[in-house]
Order: C-alpha cells, then sequence, then structure tokens
C-alpha cells in the first residue's frame, strides 16, 4: 500500500489544517535548546541524554496521575518508529503472521505490519469508534500476535471510554500482544479535565490491566516537533526491545535536546491544549461534525469538491477519500483566528 501523505505547500499566505501540527509552533525552550547545541551535532547522543529524556517524561506522567519509571521507557524515531519496535518485537515472540488493526484508521499500522509481511485483518468501525467486541471475537479466531489501537482514534477522534476500554484490554487473549496509540493523549486528559464530555477518558496506564499493554506517545503534536521526530514507548519489556531491536543512535541529537526542554515548558502545553479546547468548540458548531477529544474534527460535507475550494481560498485541510472516508475532510486545530477564517469560508463555499 501507499503511505496517504498529507498536502504539503511552503507558501506563507496557506493557512494549514490537514497535518494535526501544533499551530503554534514549537516551545521557546526547545528553540533554546535546539540553538544552542546546534554547534554539537557532529556528536552522538549518549546514553546519559537518553536518560534524561526518560527521567522528564517519567515526571511528566506523574502530572496526569501516571506512574511508571525510565526502565519502562524506550525512545524512538518518531512514534512511527517506536510503532515499528512494537511490531518487531511482537514478531519474534509469537512468530505467527496475523495483526488486528481498526479499518480506516491511522495507515501506519497497516503500511508498517505488511511491509514485514504480516497479514492485516482490519475489523470495521462503529459509528466511527471501535467494536470492541468485535475485535475480541475476531482476535479470538484468528490468533494474531499484535493488535493496534489508537485512543484517541486517528481520524475520527472518538475515544474508547474508561470502562469499556479496560475489560477490552482483559477480554483480549493472553498470546496476543496490544498497542494503544496514545498520540492525543495530551489534548484529550486536558479535556476530560474540563469535563468535555463527563469524566470518560483514561490512558490505558490508568486502568485496572491484569496483561501487558504497550503505549506509544509521541512529541509531534502538543511538544510541536514533529520535525525532528521524536517519540516514545512505554512497556515492561523496554529492557529487551533496547538490546535486541532499537538502533544505537536512532534518535538524533536535536531530537534529545529538544524534547528534554520541550517537556519542562508547561506555558507552552497548557496554551495549546486550551487553544484546541476553544478551537473544538467552533468546529463541533459545523454541521456534519464529528465530535472529538483530539485536535483535528472530521466532518461530513455536502458538497463533493469542497476540498479544492477551500485550496483555492489558501485552506489546506485532509481529503479523507484516501482514507475509505467518501465524503468527508478531517480539519486540524490551528489558531482561533484561523479555526474562525476557515469556518466563514466554508459556510460561504457551501452557501454558493
Amino acid at each position: 500500500m501507499q503511505y496517504p501523505f498529507a498536502e504539503k505547500y511552503d507558501a506563507s499566505d496557506y493557512i494549514i489544517l490537514n497535518s494535526n501540527i501544533n499551530p503554534f509552533g514549537t516551545s521557546p525552550l526547545a528553540l533554546k535548546a535546539i540553538s544552542e547545541n546546534l554547534s554539537k551535532i557532529n556528536m552522538y547522543p549518549s546514553r546519559e541524554e537518553h536518560e534524561k529524556v526518560k527521567n522528564q517524561i517519567v515526571t511528566k506522567m506523574k502530572r496526569e496521575y501516571i506512574n511508571v519509571n525510565e526502565k519502562q521507557i524506550v525512545l524512538g524515531n518518531g512514534s512511527d518508529e517506536v510503532i515499528e519496535f512494537f511490531i518487531k518485537f511482537g514478531i519474534r515472540k509469537f512468530k505467527r503472521p496475523k495483526v488486528i488493526v481498526g479499518d480506516k484508521t491511522f495507515a501506519f499500522y497497516e503500511y508498517c505490519a505488511r511491509s514485514y509481511g504480516l497479514d492485516v485483518i482490519k475489523v470495521p468501525l462503529k459509528n466511527f469508534g471501535y467494536d470492541t467486541e468485535k475485535i475480541i471475537e475476531t482476535a479470538k479466531k484468528n490468533s494474531p500476535c499484535l493488535i493496534m489501537i489508537c485512543n484517541p482514534i486517528n481520524p475520527t477522534g472518538k475515544i474508547i471510554p474508561k470502562k469499556e476500554l479496560e475489560d477490552f484490554i482483559n477480554e483480549i487473549p493472553q498470546d496476543s500482544f496490544l498497542l494503544s496509540d496514545e498520540a492525543y493523549f495530551e489534548f484529550a486528559f486536558y479535556l476530560n479535565c474540563k469535563d468535555w464530555r463527563g469524566d470518560d477518558y483514561r490512558s490505558a496506564l490508568q486502568l485496572n490491566i491484569k496483561r501487558p499493554v504497550f503505549i506509544s506517545r509521541t512529541f509531534s503534536k502538543a511538544y510541536g516537533l514533529a520535525g525532528l521526530r521524536l517519540g516514545y514507548l512505554i512497556c515492561d519489556f523496554s529492557d529487551e526491545i533496547e538490546r535486541h531491536i532499537s538502533p544505537p543512535f536512532n534518535v538524533n541529537y536535536l531530537a534529545i535536546k529538544a524534547g528534554e526542554k520541550a517537556i519542562l515548558d508547561i506555558d507552552f502545553l497548557q496554551k495549546t491544549v486550551e487553544n484546541n479546547y476553544n478551537g473544538l468548540r467552533i468546529l463541533e458548531s459545523i454541521e456534519g461534525a464529528i465530535p472529538s477529544w483530539a485536535n483535528f474534527v472530521l466532518i461530513k460535507v455536502k458538497k463533493k469538491d469542497i476540498y479544492n475550494e477551500l485550496k483555492n481560498n489558501r485552506i489546506l485541510v485532509r481529503n479523507m477519500e484516501q482514507y475509505g472516508f467518501e465524503g468527508f475532510i478531517r480539519v486540524s486545530v490551528g489558531k482561533i483566528e484561523e479555526i474562525e477564517i476557515f469556518q466563514k469560508i466554508f459556510r460561504k463555499i457551501l452557501n454558493q
């Protein structure tokens, strides 16, 4: 399969709402760290520098009421790489060729699994969310080595509510590994604290789980480091993954330095998630919007060519036909003024 990349434009007069990136750019603390360390990029990042970032992640997660230790964390070149670590680890352990994913969810799961020769079983979504009962039924029937979900779900923005998630994880066959991709955790965590739609969202790490679970997270979204590529995997097999799967210098020096400081910039994170909360309220007022817990909204549109008409008005959104959502666009939460411009032009196009 070909990976469905977002359309890229360098022109500064475009409003970019198609890649779920941070509309405020990058943390000033991270930018300062990058500037201060540019002269050192001839150096390989040390193990001690890796450990500093891991320690900062542990401290950050304590603020989210999650207890992990640095020995459970594996750093990667973006969350894509740690998802690949998970796939390679599952192949080593179970040597079975089947993987289960949700149909029309994050394309990288299928893309990466197929690159290792695995058979991908896609379970259809139900009302834009996971059909957890069907996934369990499919797993018991097919004995997959791996099951991969994202929570919140890309591209629908839905979540698996906490009780359903806990039951789902505990009912999956014990001889399959589960990955819960939490790339949009920071946004959902804040929305949950704001009582967005009730107290319904939890990380899998916050639940009463009776089996090993793998969690992937990223610095790309809330922390604005998409271009540097920094992600991490949390699991009880991190030592084995680091010794046998992860390359020794997989994360670049500037990503390490920027990540260490970005995670300390609580003001920048707060600004980002507050803007997202307010932006979602605007986007979800649009007819056809699917309620979201992430930093984007999936919208069913009545006008077939609205993607190109928005592009002609210097606004880029994601055309979701390539994901199998015909008649839908996905709109990232930009700055409030960008969202207001989008809303105005969107409604103008529909009324023409």
